[in-house]
């Protein structure tokens, strides 16, 4: 049995879990008070002894303390789900604004070969481009280091890989990076060649991945805002030159 890692909660989430933890513990020995001063309640009247006022006190004070950690409970279990539907509603929206992006893409193209049609050109057959995103959470600081900003030695690597169609080279290797809250398109965040963001960088530039017509790009993340890392790649059919010494 695998033991969850708890180190990548969050502290909201965390300080939530520990309080329907404590809720819990409470209610539950509350419950067994009430049960403990029901039955001695019970013998008292099988034994016709006199009722106290301490002992008519015990349950009403077990009563009190099962309702308040029951609202605890309550409350820490609304926020717990609160918190989850945040983030589900966030993830959620970098896929919409990804899908959003790529009709995007695909009227851009549409547009390009009306025009050329228009001007008499004949656009490049198979020419297209393909894009892919990943949403970056934000860098946290390692639990007990106090209240400061992720260094570049603490910087989180992913990698983006683009897959090319079946005999298409790449033309044009284009990055972009925005924050996950920012109404800006993708057309202004893009990353011009050879510049970085403050707290994050693209390593290098892109090179085939492990897998057949794919185009890979690393970039290093240590912000402290959720940010979304796109890579968009352009294709085209390889060049074939001509056989001039042919009639």
């Amino acid at each position: 049995m695998t033991t969850p890692d708890v180190s990548t909660l969050s502290m909201p989430i965390a300080a939530l879990i520990a309080s329907l933890i404590g809720a819990s513990a409470t209610i539950t020995a509350a419950l067994i008070q009430l049960r403990i001063a029901w039955r001695k309640e019970m013998k008292a009247r099988e034994n016709r002894a006199p009722i106290t006022q301490k002992n008519r006190r015990g349950p009403v004070v077990a009563v009190i303390v099962l309702a308040v950690a029951s609202a605890v409970g309550g409350f820490a279990m609304s926020q717990y789900f609160a918190t989850r539907g945040t983030a589900a509603a966030q993830a959620m929206e970098a896929q919409v604004r990804t899908r959003l992006e790529q009709l995007s893409d695909v009227a851009r193209r549409l547009e390009r070969a009306s025009l050329a049609r228009e001007a008499g050109t004949v656009p490049v057959k198979g020419a297209g481009a393909v894009a892919v995103a990943v949403m970056l959470s934000p860098c946290a600081v390692p639990t007990g280091q106090g209240e400061r900003a992720c260094t570049r030695q603490e910087a989180v690597r992913v990698q983006l890989c683009a897959e090319l169609p079946a005999g298409t080279v790449a033309t044009q290797v284009e990055r972009y990076l925005r924050d996950l809250q920012a109404a800006s398109t993708w057309d202004e965040s893009l990353i011009a060649p050879g510049q970085h963001p403050v707290d994050g960088e693209f390593l290098g530039d892109a090179a085939p991945g492990a897998a057949p017509q794919t185009l890979c790009q690393e970039y290093l993340h240590w912000s402290g805002e959720a940010r979304i890392a796109r890579l968009r790649v352009n294709y085209a059919p390889p060049v074939v030159a001509l056989d001039r010494s042919q009639p």
